[in-house]
C-alpha cells in the first residue's frame, strides 16, 4: 500500500507545469479583435462621405448628413439641381446648341457675333428673348425659386486685337443682348413682369478675349452666368433697385440702338 502511494506521488511530479502567461498567439489574437472592434465602431459613428456636387444628391443620405460646417456643399447641390431643371425645360429640338455648363448658359449661334461686330440681327434677338423667357419661367419653379439672385450677362471676344479694344467690344456685345431683351414691339417679347426683372436681376460685364472657346467663332459670344449669391461691395450688400415701370425701362431703346450703330 505504501509503495503504491509513493508511486502515484512520483507520477504527479513528472507532469509539466502550466505557464502563468498566455501564449503569444493568444495575445495577438486578442489585440486583433480589439483593433477590428474599434475600427468597426469608428466607421459606424462616421457620417457617410458626400461625393462631388453633381453626384451628391444621388446619394439618399448625403444632403441630410452634411455637417453645419459643410452647408455650402448642400447649397451647391441645390444650385446644380436648379440649373439642370432649367436645362431640361429648354427644348433641344428648337434650341439644339443651348447648353448650361458651370452655371453659365451658352446660347450657341443665337449670340455669336461676326469679327469686330457687336450687333445682333432680328432673328438672333428673337431667339435670345425666347431662351430668356424659358429660363425666367423655370427659375420660378420650386426647384429654383429664390435661388438665382442675379443673371450676369458676359460678353467675350476672340484672341485677335488689343486687350482694351476687345474689352470695349465685349461690353458692347453684352449691351446688345440687353437691348434685345427690352426691344419694344418685337416678336416674342418679354411680358411686363419679366421686363421689370431686367434692372433688378441682370448685370452687364465684358471679359475681352479671356475664356476663349476652341475656335474664334464660338469665342465671339455672350453668355448668362447664373449667380446664386447676392452681389456685394466692400461696404456690404448692394441695395435693391426700386420698382420702375415698363415704359421707363424701355425708354430711349431706339436711341441706344443708334448709338451702338446697330440696325433694327
Amino acid at each position: 500500500m505504501f509503495g503504491r502511494r509513493m508511486g502515484s506521488r512520483h507520477r504527479k511530479s513528472d507532469e509539466p507545469e502550466k505557464p502563468f502567461w498566455i501564449s503569444f498567439a493568444d495575445l495577438m489574437t486578442g489585440v486583433m479583435v480589439i483593433f477590428l472592434v474599434t475600427m468597426a465602431l469608428k466607421y459606424i459613428e462616421q457620417p457617410p462621405q458626400c461625393p462631388p456636387f453633381k453626384q451628391c444628391y444621388e446619394c439618399p443620405t448625403c444632403v441630410t448628413t452634411v455637417p453645419e460646417s459643410f452647408r455650402t456643399v448642400s447649397n451647391g447641390v441645390d444650385n446644380i439641381k436648379c440649373t439642370e431643371f432649367i436645362e431640361k425645360n429648354i427644348d433641344k429640338a428648337t434650341f439644339p446648341d443651348v447648353t448650361i455648363q458651370n452655371f453659365s448658359v451658352f446660347f450657341g449661334s443665337a449670340t455669336q457675333f461676326k469679327h469686330n461686330d457687336h450687333c445682333l440681327n432680328r432673328s438672333q434677338r428673337k431667339r435670345i428673348r425666347e431662351i430668356t423667357k424659358i429660363i425666367l419661367t423655370a427659375a420660378k419653379d420650386s426647384s429654383c425659386e429664390g435661388k438665382i439672385k442675379r443673371y450676369l450677362v458676359e460678353g467675350f471676344t476672340d484672341p485677335s486685337g488689343s486687350y482694351l479694344a476687345n474689352l470695349v467690344l465685349s461690353q458692347q456685345r453684352s449691351t446688345s443682348v440687353m437691348l434685345a431683351l427690352l426691344e419694344p414691339d418685337a416678336d416674342s417679347p418679354l411680358i411686363d413682369d419679366e421686363v421689370k426683372m431686367i434692372p433688378k436681376s441682370f448685370v452687364v460685364d465684358g471679359y475681352s478675349y479671356q475664356s476663349n472657346k476652341l475656335n474664334p467663332e464660338e469665342s465671339r459670344r455672350v453668355e448668362y452666368r447664373l449667380l446664386f449669391d447676392e452681389l456685394t461691395s466692400q461696404q456690404g450688400q448692394f441695395s435693391p433697385v426700386g420698382e420702375r415701370s415698363v415704359k421707363e425701362i424701355i425708354k430711349g431703346w431706339k436711341i441706344h440702338m443708334d448709338r451702338l450703330q446697330c440696325q433694327i
